[in-house]
């Protein structure tokens, strides 16, 4: 899918590929910017392909030129521990929002559509709200940002990774003194939960006011508080869709 109408008579001259031993069998075109290939042999899970379009062109004559590949898989069941809650930011500054970032700490490719985030009322998962009712895969070692005004993020850390952003509906309510985060799977297990409070951000800190707690160690366990700490000011006190700048991985 083409973020622009598609000259459908001059699809005569498309030439796409794709590596991997895949030979395109079809190609069908949907208009206005959807062109639809069917694939032989069948793709293989846990196998990344580059799809290549030549000879392309849009409504008023431009070919596709130098952004013309793209890289897919076929998506794989993510199982709890996959998926990682890695960033989260409870206490926005002033006409800000919340984001939690999520990151993929597996080797599989992973459909986040149906997932879920939480938190807990009274000791209950409650206040459910779906990530995407669409396909959106993780690929190993993606990060995601979640939030409902990815505009808000991007104008209050213009560092962020916009291509890693996602705006959700809504977010569930995580208070700015504590609370906790729960990630669900599309089977409604918990992947990882974190159970923060404003006193684990860095204590010479004046102001905690949009800076973000950023997770150390992907590895290490979610719910250890030395595990977490404010986002360093040199990048603007977080890091919405990019490494943390406070990453620091155990040496095994």
């Amino acid at each position: 899918t083409f973020n622009e109408k598609l000259d459908s008579l001059g699809l005569v001259n498309l030439l796409p590929t794709v590596n991997n031993g895949i030979t395109i069998t079809d190609t069908y075109f949907i208009p206005a910017n959807t062109v639809q290939l069917t694939l032989f042999p069948y793709l293989v899970a846990g196998t990344e392909y580059t799809v290549t379009i030549n000879g392309l062109y849009d409504c008023v004559g431009n070919e596709i030129s130098n952004q013309n590949t793209a890289v897919f898989a076929l998506p794989e069941p993510g199982l709890p521990g996959d998926v990682i809650i890695n960033e989260i930011l409870f206490n926005p500054n002033e006409d800000g929002s919340d984001f939690v970032e999520v990151y993929n700490n597996s080797s599989r490719y992973i459909d986040i559509s149906n997932w879920q985030l939480a938190n807990l009322d009274n000791g209950i998962v409650s206040n459910h709200q779906e990530l995407s009712n669409v396909a959106r895969i993780m690929f190993p070692g993606d990060y995601l940002m979640l939030t409902k005004d990815t505009a808000s993020i991007f104008k209050d850390y213009p560092l962020s990774n916009q291509l890693a952003f996602m705006e959700m509906g809504s977010l569930p309510a995580y208070n700015n003194e504590s609370g906790t985060v729960i990630l669900l799977t599309d089977q409604f297990a918990v992947s990882d939960s974190i159970t923060y409070h404003e006193d684990m951000h860095f204590a010479l800190l004046n102001d905690i006011s949009g800076v973000s707690l950023e997770r150390l160690d992907f590895n290490r366990l979610t719910h250890d508080k030395s595990n977490w700490h404010s986002a360093a000011e040199g990048v603007g006190f977080a890091t919405p869709g990019y490494l943390n700048s406070q990453y620091n991985a155990a040496i095994l």
